[in-house]
């Protein structure tokens, strides 16, 4: 009976639309609705950007969860030149920008407050998409991983084009949907499981457009999992063909991983695009290939006077007065760690005895039932002598392997690097560990900031 019901509904809906077709024939078609960004790198847009969250931070804690109040405001104002893309997708997402403002302000719980900005000498910055998101290089100095994740703005103006639709629709009402990359970028995911865009125009003139869009992401940020919800609108100039305004409140509920916390927040964005006057002091070109992998490279500044440089894969999990902790993932697993910390200062040309790091090393092992397999001493690696030791473990079936590297300086300061990881990447961590040693640095000022590329 259902069947039947639902068999002459259709018969009746056929039969209307087939009248109302040989009506609509014979009419003049209706005007096409075209909105479509234009990129042109002769123009230079003005952002100003701002997002409030609020919410919850979800930390491990004795088995179960902890849950602290989160509170942060962020503010950028940037010029921005867009250039041509060269193949479609994230890929061809390229930029200059020039930032006057890079801030954020956070307070955790009742006490623990945190304040990030991007310093004047990093504030030209050329921009690459990729299929995780946004790089940021700057052409004169290295970022760090807090410049690099401060600069991860949800609902990127230089992706929120891909909100527009890539065809011509047929009327006001019609609905679309976005490529399968827009949704991921704008919400910031890595990775996404399942995803969704449903977009339309809610008011249209001849002069603007304003859409209405509601989005959701089920993937992961950084190896967590992550739950989106995004529903906003954008103002489309027809005239500048340009977004001009776009505000959205962003829900997003977030795992605790290996690198960062959970998150059960709501972010309210909101931004304002304008074309710019003053274009002098933006390139007007980048190079159309993303940057190799030297230039992607960050630099980690320690409490102390110790610097190195990493990839983008190493993030700062932890850091204290007496150790900073850097955890790897790949495709979002956690590969491995490495602490570092300061070890006994000696006099000038003088080090720790091979012997003695030997015996305190497998000290430090005994208590995991492991045993050192290996020592190498390096001479001459920069100003650096390396004694190198490596110990293993069983656990789980697998063979844990520790790196313990003592780096001592010529002028008799000491550090101890420690990679611990599974043997089955041993390879992977053998070439980290290599980009790592050969980059320390002692720095001369206590300037934690400004480490120039090397030529």
């Amino acid at each position: 009976m259902p069947v039947r019901a639902f068999g002459y509904t259709i018969v009746i809906l056929t039969l209307l639309s087939c009248t109302a077709g040989s009506f609509a024939n014979s009419q003049e078609p209706a005007e096409k609705v075209r909105l479509e960004a234009v990129t042109d790198a002769n123009v230079v847009t003005r952002v100003d950007y701002r997002v409030a969250i609020r919410g919850k931070m979800i930390t491990p804690a004795n088995g179960g969860q902890t849950k602290l109040e989160l509170k942060s405001d962020a503010h950028f104002d940037f010029r921005q030149r867009q250039f041509q893309p060269v193949v479609a997708g994230p890929f061809g997402v390229r930029a200059v920008r020039l930032f006057s403002d890079a801030t954020s302000n956070t307070l955790v719980g009742d006490d623990y407050k945190t304040d990030i900005n991007l310093p004047p000498s990093h504030r030209l910055l050329q921009v690459y998409g990729t299929e995780s998101g946004l790089n940021h290089v700057s052409p004169d100095v290295r970022l760090t991983r807090q410049h690099v994740d401060l600069l991860q703005m949800p609902m990127d103006p230089l992706f929120a084009n891909g909100l527009l639709p890539g065809r011509d629709l047929s009327s006001n009402d019609e609905k679309w949907n976005t490529d399968a990359w827009v949704v991921p970028s704008l919400c910031g995911m890595e990775a996404a499981i399942s995803q969704s865009a449903t977009c339309r125009i809610r008011t249209l003139t001849e002069a603007a457009a304003t859409v209405e869009f509601e989005l959701t992401a089920d993937g992961a940020v950084h190896g967590s999992g992550s739950k989106v919800v995004v529903k906003g609108t954008l103002t489309f100039d027809r005239g500048s063909q340009l977004i001009t305004a776009l505000k959205a409140e962003f829900k997003e509920l977030r795992s605790p991983g290996a690198v960062s916390p959970g998150l059960d927040v709501v972010a309210n964005i909101e931004w304002n695009q304008s074309l710019a006057e003053n274009k002098a002091d933006l390139p007007m070109e980048i190079s159309e290939s993303e940057p190799d992998a030297n230039r992607l490279l960050l630099t980690l500044a320690t409490p102390w006077k110790l610097a190195l440089l990493h990839n983008r894969n190493w993030h700062l999990f932890h850091e204290t007065a007496d150790m900073v902790m850097l955890r790897l993932l790949d495709n979002g697993n956690l590969m491995g760690q490495c602490n570092i910390s300061p070890s006994i200062l000696m006099p000038q040309g003088q080090f720790t005895s091979e012997k003695q790091f030997g015996d305190e090393v497998a000290g430090a092992v005994a208590p995991r039932e492991g045993r050192v397999v290996s020592s190498v001493v390096r001479n001459g690696v920069g100003e650096w002598r390396i004694h190198s030791i490596r110990a293993e473990s069983k656990a789980a079936e697998k063979t844990i392997q520790w790196d313990y590297h003592l780096c001592s300086h010529t002028s008799g300061q000491q550090f101890l690097v420690v990679f611990s990881h599974t043997s089955d990447v041993d390879a992977i961590f053998n070439e980290q560990a290599e980009t790592l040693l050969k980059s320390l640095t002692l720095r001369i000022t206590g300037n934690r900031s400004r480490i120039p590329l090397p030529r």
